[in-house]
């Protein structure tokens, strides 16, 4: 079997939005101070496992609708056997919840726990509240996942950083059902209405660094950050209603690919006046280059 079917099957131009929730996540959990090479490497693991293992599922699940709807993709097209899709999925769950057992108890309990719920998103989530309610849990769940094993979830940087976080990929996915016609509004007056969201939701990103760093050059990085994203997004909106399906898909693309701003710039909200204040810094340029990786992994397998 070749390997670019594969790779289009685990959506792999995808990769760097699930490295970024563990970078983010581990920067958050640990206050802007590298912690190491393992506790990274490993939360990375159990985020692209999960995550990626759960987008072959749902491509299993989904492969009868596909066929009618969607037929080059991997599964319909033949370049990937059902079982074979089932078995990658299933694998890379697995895997990434054991890379979240090296990391301890409490870490297996809470990737173990998003595991079941894109598993449920990938069985039951298709109705207006629960499918995006599920992707929020799912993404913010994520993002949070090495402060609950830290002990800091609750704090505030943290909790807010979370919250926006999983609010923002709970408005994609309430836009997305217009894109994919899982529901119709013809005055374009709801999708515009979560796209509105989702841009408030950007901006409020820009508030965390407010909120967490000491300095104001982090802070003033984090704002043009999320004004410049947000400048995008306004011009979605200026166009009025999204009433036009192309309108909706460039909305959608706008909001998705802005996903990686937003963590970044929660990342330099955790930058304090100390000696490894250089890390963040770095991090953050790490999850801002994956928009130059995912456009590379796009031209190795295009997503469908």
């Amino acid at each position: 079997m070749r390997v670019q079917p594969l790779l289009a099957l685990v959506r792999i131009s995808l990769l760097p939005g699930a490295l970024a929730d563990a970078i983010a996540g581990t920067w958050l959990a640990y206050h802007g101070v590298f912690p190491g090479w393992e506790p990274l490497l490993w939360q990375a693991g159990a985020s692209v496992g999960i995550y990626h293992g759960a987008l072959a599922l749902n491509d299993w699940r989904d492969r009868e609708h596909d066929a009618r709807t969607r037929p080059t993709r991997p599964i319909p097209s033949g370049a990937v056997r059902p079982q074979t899709a089932f078995a990658v999925g299933a694998a890379l769950m697995l895997g990434g919840v054991l890379c979240a057992a090296q990391l301890g108890t409490l870490s297996t309990m809470w990737m173990a726990g998003i595991a079941a719920l894109a598993l449920l998103y990938t069985l039951a989530g298709r109705g207006p509240w629960l499918g995006p309610s599920l992707l929020a849990a799912c993404r913010g769940g994520n993002l949070g996942a090495a402060a609950w094993r830290c002990g800091s979830l609750t704090e505030p940087v943290t909790l807010a950083a979370v919250s926006i976080y999983a609010g923002y990929v709970y408005a994609i996915g309430r836009l997305g059902r217009f894109e994919d016609g899982e529901a119709r509004d013809e005055t374009g007056r709801a999708p515009q209405v979560w796209l509105t969201v989702s841009t408030l939701l950007l901006l409020a990103a820009g508030g965390v660094g407010w909120l967490g760093a000491d300095l104001w050059l982090p802070r003033l990085c984090a704002a043009i950050l999320v004004v410049l994203g947000a400048s995008g997004l306004v011009q979605h909106l200026a166009t009025g209603r999204l009433a036009q399906p192309k309108l909706v898909e460039a909305a959608m693309g706008a909001v998705l690919r802005r996903m990686l701003l937003l963590l970044a710039a929660m990342t330099l909200a955790t930058i304090k006046e100390n000696e490894q204040s250089w890390s963040a810094w770095l991090a953050a340029a790490c999850i801002l280059s994956g928009y130059w990786v995912a456009k590379s992994l796009r031209r190795i397998a295009p997503p469908s």
